[in-house]
């Protein structure tokens, strides 16, 4: 990637683990910064899940109580 202005380095570059994709570069500050802003960023999601209680679950039936009434008549069948 070209150079930004003042000769200073690129924002992204070229990963080491020998892949083509780019990456943010830590020795431009923008780079940094974008780095800072996407750790802190996973941070606070990461926080805020866990600081969040979970909802109440409804009432859960302790007991059930069940009626069965039987009618037989004679001669049918």
């Amino acid at each position: 990637m070209s150079r930004g202005q003042d000769g200073d380095e690129p924002i992204f570059i070229r990963s080491n683990w020998g892949t083509s994709r780019y990456v943010y570069n830590p020795r431009n500050p923008v780079g940094m910064g974008l780095i800072l802003f996407e750790v802190t960023a996973k941070d606070v999601d990461a926080a805020f899940c866990l600081s969040v209680s979970p909802p109440e679950p409804e009432a859960v039936l302790t007991s059930i109580e069940v009626s069965l009434s039987v009618t037989v008549e004679e001669g049918r069948c």
